[in-house]
């Protein structure tokens, strides 16, 4: 049975990225730190979230989505919300769950988080332009789609039907969040939910869009996740490396979780 052998954060808020990487003054009036992130390693979920800016209470919202998330799981593994529904009405009940936890907030966010199963599987939810990566082997894996087509209202899917994905086990399905009053991006109003079937020695990435970053001149080179990825640096220190390499001038947080064969299972 795999487990969880190691975890690492960097976070670090757009004034202090700026202050730090630049040598620049975040301009006075201008919102702080839009992030959040949750780790649960009682119950293995992990998650980010990328408040929107331009939302008043964003920052709110961030948070609450996460620990809307990490009630779900702990619902979902203690029994309290039915188990017998289909994969997909799940993450849409958890998906509506964290919509009505920003709607409460009077906010806007974005969101991706995983919970890692006893079966050696991984199940996500993603919610606009935060990320989840697989390093497995020499490669990167991204898990989420990075942003909707042009039209605002289909996912980049570009990732789910390549058979050699789904020869490992992989899933990946859009999920549509309807009402008018819509808690995530207005550009992103669809959601995406999928699987992923586990390996020993891999590590997945939750990072915020402040750290990857999507323009031509704040892009981080994957080499840089390549570089480090067969765990000759533990979670955190990888985290930080990351971190440094980053390039967006924007609120940042990376969550590294390292997975690998529990000892009292080998025989």
């Amino acid at each position: 049975m795999l487990e969880v052998v190691d975890v690492g954060v960097a976070h670090i808020t757009k004034r202090e990225k700026m202050l730090r990487y630049y040598g620049r003054v975040l301009e006075p009036g201008q919102a702080n730190d839009q992030d959040a992130y949750m780790i649960d390693e009682q119950y293995n979920c992990f998650a980010v979230a990328d408040g929107v800016g331009s939302s008043i209470n964003s920052d709110i919202a961030a948070k609450v989505v996460c620990e809307a998330y990490r009630a779900t799981v702990i619902d979902h593994s203690n029994g309290t919300v039915s188990m017998s529904k289909s994969q997909r009405e799940d993450a849409s009940d958890t998906l509506h769950r964290l919509h009505s936890a920003a709607a409460g907030a009077h906010a806007t966010t974005t969101f991706t988080g995983f919970t890692i199963h006893a079966n050696n599987m991984a199940s996500y939810l993603h919610i606009g332009d935060s990320q989840l990566l697989l390093l497995r082997d020499d490669d990167v894996m991204q898990c989420t789609s990075e942003h909707v087509a042009p039209n605002g209202f289909q996912l980049l899917n570009y990732l789910g039907t390549q058979p050699e994905w789904k020869a490992m086990g992989y899933a990946r399905h859009p999920l549509e969040l309807t009402g008018e009053s819509n808690a995530f991006s207005t550009t992103k109003l669809e959601a995406e939910w999928g699987f992923i079937r586990l390996k020993d020695g891999d590590r997945l990435v939750l990072m915020t869009d402040g750290v990857r970053g999507s323009g031509q001149n704040d892009r981080l080179e994957d080499r840089y996740l390549r570089e480090y990825m067969q765990r000759r640096l533990g979670a955190t220190a990888f985290a930080q490396l990351v971190m440094r390499k980053s390039r967006k001038e924007d609120d940042s947080t990376l969550v590294v979780v390292d997975l690998g064969l529990s000892l009292n299972t080998v025989k």
